[in-house]
């Protein structure tokens, strides 16, 4: 298993590992890094290693409950309520209507 690095932008790496195949697909865990190469060659070994103690597990839940762990994260280290607002009127169709029309 190996670890492959992409440069996003200038300073930005996309680290990936494949974790072989899941049901009906091939799953890959990724990190992004904005430092150098350097430091994206280390995150790389590092989820390597994670990957072979069977350390990264996959997620199989919808975007709506990935929101819901980002907004509860955001309140418990006190991000901005207007980031908090933006996220929930996303999964919220009224709301986003609302917002819409006015």
């Amino acid at each position: 298993m190996r670890g492959s690095l992409r440069e996003r932008s200038p300073g930005v790496w996309q680290v990936r590992v494949s974790l072989g195949r899941n049901p009906g697909r091939y799953a890959d865990a990724s990190t992004t890094v904005q430092r150098g190469r350097r430091d994206a060659q280390r995150a790389a070994a590092k989820l390597v290693s994670q990957a072979h103690q069977g350390r990264v597990t996959l997620s199989t839940g919808t975007l709506e409950e990935l929101l819901a762990r980002c907004r509860l994260l955001a309140s418990s280290r006190r991000v901005s309520p207007t980031w908090t607002a933006a996220g929930s009127s996303i999964t919220d169709p009224a709301d986003h209507g609302a917002r819409d029309r006015g």
